[in-house]
């Protein structure tokens, strides 16, 4: 063997010798890392915390034990809220609104010697509009204004220059009879009238600019808002016919010859009541781009008035019956008994009173209707 050869055996070796050393160590280590997390984890961690898991799980409210209720026996223009959150009524001219989750009142205060003409829910959360009448000298105007309980209460309405809105009346008898809002286009129609007169309608855009609609003012019974569309449908009182305002199309359907407007759904359906000896027999319903003859039907099992039919937000047709004293949900022929008085439906149930007294009589509780 040469020395050159000799030499790399001995180095090789040296190599080896040297990973062997590292591994060793490395392995020490470990195992001594190891019983030291043994330590922590059994003895110090433990005695240092303790814990428990816990499922939460959301309530729902509609199903919470809810203080009693009692409306004075003079309360008028009851409404409620759409998640019956809230009810509010009228009552001497002053508008009060109660919590019904925690029972408290609040009244609406209007300053200026103002009196409330008009007021309504939004349909799809817990805030109302309020239409506020003035008058002062020979001038009455509507300022609108807001309330929310979270945002502290009322609180005027002004467009995107900070500046009040105001809808100057033609003279003080006129007053707002109807507002309709969808809450999509953040768009709000506003309906002025006076008896013996026809209807002002006023458009209140997304900067709360307002405009007035046409000059010769419209013969109205009932309107309605689309929901996704810059559009009003309104009810004819005179000709017996819908208008569509701010379209040129128009909304006819073949061999309804009395037809009323029963309301609208958050899919811009619209839904119509066929009348006949003063009764809704028939109730159409589809989208105003779609040909008249292609829209739905419903039929009631009898005839019904035509405030006795609600259409809900999301597309179901409800008929109430006083004297039973039930909802049917016409739409999934499905049955609600409640007690005492009629008052309003909201998104999940039936508001009535009985006795003075406020209940709330969710849809679960329910029963198929026979055929």
């Amino acid at each position: 063997m040469d020395f050159i050869t000799f030499y790399m055996d001995l180095t090789e070796e040296k190599k080896m010798k040297k990973i062997k050393i590292i591994i060793i160590w490395s392995l020490i280590a470990t195992v001594f890392q190891m019983f030291i997390l043994l330590f922590l984890n059994n003895y110090y961690w433990k005695s240092q915390s303790s814990f428990s898991i816990v499922q939460v799980t959301q309530n729902d409210t509609s199903k919470l034990e809810r203080p009693d209720i009692n409306l004075p026996i003079n309360a008028r223009d009851i409404r409620v809220s759409y998640n019956s959150k809230h009810i509010s009524f009228m009552e001497n001219g002053k508008l009060t609104i109660l919590n019904t989750s925690t029972g408290t009142a609040n009244s609406i205060s209007i300053p200026d010697k103002g009196t409330i003409s008009y007021y309504r829910w939004l349909p799809d959360r817990d805030r109302m509009i309020i239409a506020e009448k003035y008058t002062k000298g020979y001038q009455s105007y509507i300022k609108l204004s807001n309330y929310d309980e979270n945002l502290g209460g009322r609180n005027e309405i002004v467009d995107n220059h900070q500046q009040i809105v105001k809808i100057v009346l033609p003279d003080k008898n006129y007053e707002v009879t109807d507002m309709s809002l969808s809450t999509a286009t953040s768009i709000l129609y506003i309906r002025i009238s006076k008896p013996g007169s026809k209807s002002i309608i006023y458009h209140m855009n997304t900067m709360n600019q307002i405009i007035k609609l046409g000059e010769e003012g419209y013969q109205m019974r009932d309107m309605e808002a689309l929901s996704t569309e810059d559009k009003l449908i309104y009810e004819d009182s005179k000709y017996k016919k819908l208008v569509v305002v701010q379209s040129s199309k128009k909304l006819a359907l073949p061999y309804v010859n009395e037809p009323v407007l029963l309301g609208v759904d958050d899919d811009d359906n619209i839904y119509v009541g066929s009348m006949s000896n003063g009764k809704v027999t028939k109730i159409y319903y589809g989208k105003l781009d779609m040909p008249g003859e292609t829209w739905n039907t419903l039929e009631p099992k009898e005839p019904c008035a035509r405030n006795e039919v609600f259409i809900g937000r999301k597309g179901k047709v409800f008929i109430n019956d006083n004297l039973r004293g039930d909802v049917i949900n016409l739409s999934d022929n499905i049955i609600t008994e409640y007690k005492g008085e009629f008052i309003s439906l909201y998104d999940k149930g039936i508001i009535s009173m009985n006795n003075g007294k406020v209940l709330n009589q969710s849809f679960d509780k329910t029963s198929v209707a026979e055929n």
